[in-house]
């Protein structure tokens, strides 16, 4: 289904609450385009990956497992080491209203190091009461028209979740964790640096700090009364996909020194 995925597909499938989690979007998550439309952005992530690793075919994405070589090597003999994520739908038995899909370092928790798709439907505006920095984000304005959708594409890391995550798990010391942000820092300074203007709506939102980095661009608004997708998706990730692999496979393979 991922690979076959269309626009027109997701027409009339809308959130009961387009803005926050709610009990009321348990039907649309429940709905099998919720994983349908996961998986054919995962493909998305694998196609770059089967790139980058020198897999002949593209694996079918299996979301919230590990591509690390322990697991891998039978079918590429090279280290892959990400983590592609598919967020629970319901988290505390409280159904999302966007589709978020996300992708990291196999050494750290997705949501403190991460590159993300977010999908928002009718009637969203982006902004995430949860996040404390949500107000300083672009919101979509004006908010998610009838039968279209918008998608974010982006970088975050945050120092301390970092630092934190890599004293959990004792993969690596602190000042190992410190140079990998520093390192997510200086990715961030070079997708700044590529010209991605003919596929978004804005410039790309970039902070670059000691204590949080992002990289976030809104792709043009996608009609869900066509048959083909715009294009934009496979042009930005063309551009951008190959330093983001580069930079979390010296990080996922501890390649960075503090």
């Amino acid at each position: 289904m991922p690979r076959h995925l269309k626009p027109v597909d997701l027409k009339g499938w809308v959130p009961m609450n387009p803005k926050s989690f709610d009990i009321r979007n348990l039907e649309w998550v429940d709905d099998a385009r919720f994983e349908y439309l996961g998986e054919f952005i995962g493909q998305k992530i694998m196609n770059h990956i089967s790139k980058k690793i020198g897999w002949v075919n593209t694996p079918f994405p299996e979301m919230k497992r590990s591509l690390h070589k322990r697991v891998q090597d039978s079918i590429s003999g090279r280290a892959a080491p990400y983590y592609l994520r598919n967020p629970t739908a319901k988290p505390n038995h409280n159904p999302t209203y966007k589709r978020l899909i996300q992708f990291s370092p196999v050494n750290y928790h997705a949501n403190y190091c991460q590159f993300y798709f977010e999908v928002y439907f009718e009637g969203a505006d982006a902004f995430d009461g949860d996040d404390p920095h949500s107000k300083l984000k672009p919101k979509i304005n004006p908010p998610v028209n009838k039968d279209e959708i918008v998608i974010f594409i982006g970088i975050y890391a945050e120092k301390d979740e970092m630092v934190s995550w890599a004293e959990q798990i004792k993969d690596c010391e602190e000042i190992e964790a410190l140079a990998h942000f520093d390192h997510v820092n200086e990715l961030i300074q070079k997708l700044s640096e590529i010209d991605v203007n003919e596929y978004l709506e804005y410039e790309p939102y970039v902070v670059i700090s000691d204590i949080v980095s992002r990289y976030r661009v809104q792709l043009i608004r996608q009609s869900l009364h066509e048959n083909d997708w715009n294009g934009n998706i496979d042009s930005i990730l063309d551009k951008i996909m190959s330093p983001i692999l580069t930079y979390f496979t010296e990080i996922g393979n501890l390649q960075v020194s503090g």
